[in-house]
C-alpha cells in the first residue's frame, strides 16, 4: 500500500464480482486475510473519473438536486433530495414547499432524464401529488 498526496491509503483495484447484495473487491495491495480484515467497516472512495460506467447509466448522486418537471404541463414538482431503493426500483424523494413526494423511477413515469440540465421530466401518475 502507498499513501496518496493527502496521506490516505491508495489501493489499486484488480477485480470486482457481485455476491448476493454486496460486491467482492480484489486490490493489488491486499494479499492476506489479515490485510483484508484491516479494511473491514472502512469507507472506500473512488475518483469518479477513474470509474467506467455504461453510456446509459449514471451515478445516483447526480440525481440529487435535479428539478422534477411534468413532461406534459411543465409544472415544477420540486427537487430530488434523496434516492432510495427498496428492491424493485429507485425511488426519488422529491421536496417542494417542505412536502415530500416519493416518485418511483420506472420507465412509465420517467419520461426524460437530462443530467446536464439537472431536469427530470415525468408523467405523474394519478394520486402521486394530489388526490386527483
Amino acid at each position: 500500500m502507498y499513501l496518496d498526496d493527502k496521506g490516505n491509503k491508495a489501493l489499486s483495484l484488480v477485480s470486482v464480482r457481485p455476491q448476493k447484495n454486496i460486491a467482492i473487491l480484489k486490490f493489488a495491495e491486499i494479499n492476506s486475510i489479515e490485510q483484508a480484515q484491516e479494511m473491514k467497516n472502512k469507507i472506500l472512495y473512488c475518483n469518479r473519473d477513474d470509474a467506467e460506467i455504461g453510456e446509459d447509466t449514471y451515478y445516483l448522486a447526480d440525481i440529487i438536486g435535479c428539478r422534477v418537471i411534468d413532461a406534459d404541463s411543465g409544472e415544477d414538482y420540486g427537487e430530488v433530495k434523496d434516492v432510495m431503493n427498496y428492491g424493485s426500483c429507485d425511488i426519488y424523494d422529491v421536496v417542494k414547499d417542505k412536502k415530500h413526494y416519493l416518485i418511483p423511477a420506472t420507465p412509465d413515469i420517467i419520461a426524460e432524464l437530462d443530467l446536464d440540465s439537472q431536469v427530470i421530466k415525468i408523467h405523474a401518475m394519478k394520486g402521486l401529488f394530489n388526490e386527483n
